[in-house]
């Protein structure tokens, strides 16, 4: 992680061979520039994924991404309009997102409350001092996503690493404040379209699990 930056983490993807590259939520949007063969590059700026999703990439296809910090703040038509043309120069991207990125404190101690541990939307507002309406009144202009969102992200993210690492689902479950086995079974896979089980084979799902995000 890039300690005090509007950026957690910097990545690039060339696939040598055609590529389906699968991308799980993990509550950040990126900056990302891409070149396809043939093509003019371009930066576009993500969205927050609601499910794991689908990328399909051409052989000489070039992805270079800069994580956002969940839950930042950004004018990203004027990002997009001073990067347009430019190479991915890791040190005036950063000052670039930097410039035109508007973090809120509120909004960040919100989202670390709703990631703290398994809890509720209630648990968390009493701990910031307001009303889980307020709460609710505070992210969802901001972040275009509920409270709840946020705490089922992080709740997921933290079990299914537990899953990936090995841990038995029921244990999982109870760990991280789950009905029961079956009631995490159903969140993995509306998150990420596998099962617990599959979720323990997959190197590349623990591997993005692993990376930083939300929760």
């Amino acid at each position: 992680m890039l300690t005090g930056c509007p950026v957690i983490a910097v990545w690039d993807a060339a696939p040598a061979v055609p590529a389906v590259a699968r991308v799980s939520p993990d509550g950040c949007r990126d900056l990302i520039l891409r070149h396809d063969p043939g093509n003019r590059p371009f930066w576009f700026v993500s969205a927050l994924e609601d499910r794991t999703c689908a990328v399909a990439l051409a052989p000489g296809s070039r992805l270079h991404g800069f994580r956002m910090r969940p839950g930042l703040g950004l004018d990203a038509g004027r990002l997009l309009r001073a990067l347009d043309g430019r190479e991915p120069e890791p040190d005036r991207v950063l000052a670039l997102v930097a410039n035109h990125a508007a973090p809120c404190a509120r909004v960040e101690e919100a989202l670390a409350a709703l990631a703290a541990g398994p809890g509720s939307i209630a648990a968390a507002a009493a701990g910031l001092g307001v009303t889980p309406r307020t709460l609710q009144r505070l992210l969802l202009p901001a972040t275009g996503r509920t409270p709840g969102w946020w705490l089922m992200l992080a709740r997921l993210r933290r079990a299914a690493r537990d899953l990936a690492a090995g841990t038995p689902p029921a244990d999982a479950a109870a760990e991280h404040g789950y009905a029961d086995q079956a009631h995490l079974t159903r969140a993995v896979r509306r998150w990420l379209g596998t099962t617990p089980r599959g979720l323990r084979g997959d190197a590349d799902l623990a591997g993005q699990l692993a990376q930083p995000g939300y929760g």
